[in-house]
């Protein structure tokens, strides 16, 4: 990969560039070299890496043994997403891809990002294979000096580095080869990076097919965002004769409002006036009724007062009744008193007479009782004597 020109830091590793960063430019026979890292998503959450020994063969998962076969359409998908990155992302000398615009998707790849992310959100893909791809030199996989490359032709190439000696011979796979006509060579070492995976550099010739597509979704944009102008202008002009229809019709609306509201002012004028002469009516009517209520209410105040009076005087004369009663049972009550005082006396008397005859009969017998004994004692005591 090559250090993108706005990173001061490697993405990866968070080491800093140095000095002396390689960059990619096209070679002036057109072609150019593409950095890729592929592999497959597992159903199991592992990933499978691809190298190019696996082109055309049957392929398991290393975690769940799950069988996979790559097709030769899914192959050559993978590659034209890789040509395309290098065709759209920066270096581009002769300004081919500035008339892309905003609608190249690599625009950013080697300036602000290290790789593309193949299928993404903006690029879709069909096939089972996931890609990052870059623009790129191939390194000796030993020492990371540029290597020395020579090709013999018909998809081979040698490999040889300038510091260590190492040599190294490839070629690209048959299948590779017939479904990429411009797919020059393919170089992978066998030696996964700090990913796991085996980076592919691909040597690739002239333009695939990515600019065109996106030169064609360009200018599909750019027509429906004609149509689309075109569609907001001519709204425009429906929304404005709509608005001068509204202000006309809004225009009638106020005249024919103004006018039904002169008919509500007379209308209720005259209905004021009429409920101004119904309301004296009946004003005059609710005097007429005060003013006969209010003798109604003297006359029954005098009716009232006067059977007040009569039963004040009823009660006066109760009252006077009354008082000659109990004036009278006060008297005959003092009367039965002093004849009840007097019987009590004269009881008294009477007794205490009888007690007086009592005590006399009592002491004449007790003087008797007395004189009897004496006599008897005497007797008795004459008896003695004699004897």
């Amino acid at each position: 990969m090559i250090a993108p020109t706005e990173r001061g830091r490697c993405e990866r590793c968070n080491t800093a560039y140095g000095p002396q960063c390689p960059t990619a430019s096209r070679s002036p026979d057109g072609t150019a070299w593409a950095w890729m890292e592929c592999w497959l998503d597992c159903g199991c959450g592992a990933i499978v890496p691809l190298t190019p020994a696996m082109v055309g063969t049957d392929l398991a998962c290393g975690h769940c043994g799950q069988a996979y076969r790559i097709e030769t359409h899914d192959w050559q998908e993978a590659l034209e997403l890789a040509h395309g990155v290098i065709d759209l992302s920066p270096p581009d000398p002769h300004g081919r891809n500035v008339e892309l615009g905003a609608h190249n998707p690599f625009a950013q790849i080697g300036v602000t990002e290290t790789f593309a992310r193949l299928p993404g959100d903006i690029v879709a893909a069909s096939g089972p294979v996931q890609l990052r791809a870059a623009p790129g030199l191939p390194l000796c996989p030993r020492c990371s000096t540029a290597l020395t490359i020579r090709l013999p032709g018909q998809g081979r190439a040698t490999t040889e580095c300038p510091r260590c000696g190492d040599r190294e011979v490839f070629a690209v796979p048959t299948v590779l080869q017939r479904a990429m006509a411009d797919l020059h060579t393919v170089l992978a070492f066998n030696r996964p990076g700090p990913t796991g995976l085996d980076p592919w550099w691909l040597l690739f010739e002239g333009e695939g097919g990515m600019r065109a597509m996106v030169a064609e979704s360009k200018a599909r944009y750019e027509r429906e965002e004609a149509e689309r102008a075109a569609r907001e202008e001519a709204e425009a002009r429906a929304r404005e004769q709509a608005e001068r229809d509204r202000i006309a019709r809004e225009a009638r609306e106020k005249i024919d409002r103004d006018r039904r509201e002169r008919e509500r002012v007379a209308r209720e004028a005259r209905e004021r006036a009429e409920r101004e002469v119904w309301e004296q009516a009946e004003r005059e009517r609710v005097a007429r009724e005060a003013e006969a209520r209010a003798e109604q209410e003297a006359r029954e105040q005098a009716e009232r007062e006067r059977e007040a009076r009569e039963a004040r005087e009823a009660r006066e004369e109760a009252d006077r009744q009354r008082a000659a009663w109990e004036a009278w049972e006060k008297a005959d009550a003092e009367r039965r008193e002093r004849e009840r005082i007097e019987h009590e006396a004269w009881q008294r008397a009477e007794a205490e007479k009888l007690r007086r005859a009592t005590m006399e009969r009592r002491g004449r017998i007790a003087a008797w009782a007395c004189g009897a004994l004496l006599l008897l004692f005497a007797g008795v005591v004459a008896v003695l004597a004699l004897r």
